[in-house]
């Protein structure tokens, strides 16, 4: 996870073993094991004082759908879920992955393919506001990960100065 706090080396040179050294970006953020919840993303989004472009870019991000999940999460029928994508029931602590968002597209196609068309307008706003919430998180998930990226790579050029360093001398 993507903090402001203290370093975790040891962590970021376990994520250095497991990230690909492929050259498509794509595969570089599905590999690199990045989880997060919905709850860890509205503290994230909370507690980033924005210093560098990237994290300008997602501190200016929509991020309204995470105010939505946590509203819906809140309703009595919810039980303290929400629907991801309108699809797929998820607790606010449950990793939201890429994976997970790939999911409620393919449910959306065979839906589609079931059940056709919406009937009615209602329907087809709330499709709509469905779909437009999935991109949003899928947006703000990946722009995510990409902080943790520069943050891990951060980490490792630091730990491998301070193992020069300490070599050196």
């Amino acid at each position: 996870m993507y903090s402001n706090n203290i370093v975790d080396e040891n962590k970021a040179l376990d994520k250095e073993k497991v990230t690909t050294k492929d050259t498509n970006n794509e595969t570089n953020k599905e590999t690199n094991n990045v989880k997060v919840t919905l709850t860890e993303l509205i503290n994230f989004t909370h507690n980033l004082n924005p210093t560098y472009k990237e994290e300008k870019e997602f501190h200016n991000l929509d991020k309204s759908v995470l105010f939505d999940y946590l509203k819906q999460s809140k309703e009595s029928w919810a039980h303290g879920k929400y629907y991801l994508g309108g699809q797929i029931q998820m607790d606010l602590d449950e990793p939201i992955t890429l994976d997970k968002i790939r999911e409620v597209r393919m449910i959306r196609i065979q839906r589609d393919k079931d059940y056709g068309a919406p009937v009615n307008s209602a329907e087809a706003g709330s499709i709509y506001m469905s779909e437009k919430q999935l991109n949003q998180i899928e947006t703000i998930i990946k722009k995510y990960i990409d902080l943790d990226n520069i943050r891990t790579e951060s980490l490792l050029l630091e730990a491998r100065r301070a193992c020069l360093i300490h070599c050196l001398m």
